[in-house]
């Protein structure tokens, strides 16, 4: 029954995939993930260069060529980080509106806003919360404006 789950999920995300105001929300993600590629692709090469520089065909790597992998590890998670929030900015409003998962993630987090549950460093009060919603030219946009902020506020790389 898991693996009916998972394909039935697995083809709604195709069915998203294909649909081109999506692909389109994607774009400033994709960039993120293609200069961030670039990039480690860079140390890669720096790094097999020293390699080759000295020779070196096996064993162990110097403290130089280890902190050019170590430099290579963090810039490829950094931009995983920035495209998955990039991806979540651009997404959310449009997801909002199409996938009811998102919708109902959005709906639990209104219900912990307003009842000032919220698992985020800096809670705020719920009559706040709620303030900043009535004050909103569209509430339903400052919401998944909140909501965006709670799930991109941090880094995605820090875990408690």
């Amino acid at each position: 029954m898991a693996e009916e789950t998972s394909d039935s999920q697995s083809q709604k995300l195709r069915n998203l995939a294909l649909n081109s105001d999506i692909a389109k929300d994607c774009e400033s993600a994709k960039l993120v993930l293609e200069y961030t590629h670039k990039t480690a692709s860079s140390l890669l090469q720096a790094y097999e260069k020293i390699r080759k520089a000295r020779k070196a065909k096996s064993g162990t790597s110097t403290d130089q060529e280890q902190d050019l992998l170590r430099a290579m590890l963090v810039m490829a998670a950094a931009g995983l980080d920035g495209m998955a929030k990039q991806l979540i900015r651009d997404t959310m409003p449009s997801l909002v509106t199409k996938v009811q998962a998102v919708r109902s993630g959005l709906e639990t987090f209104i219900s912990r806003q307003i009842r000032g549950d919220a698992d985020i460093a800096e809670p705020i009060s719920g009559a706040k919360f709620v303030a900043r919603l009535f004050a909103a030219p569209s509430h339903q946009r400052q919401a998944i404006e909140e909501y965006i902020g709670e799930l991109t506020g941090g880094s995605l790389q820090l875990t408690n």
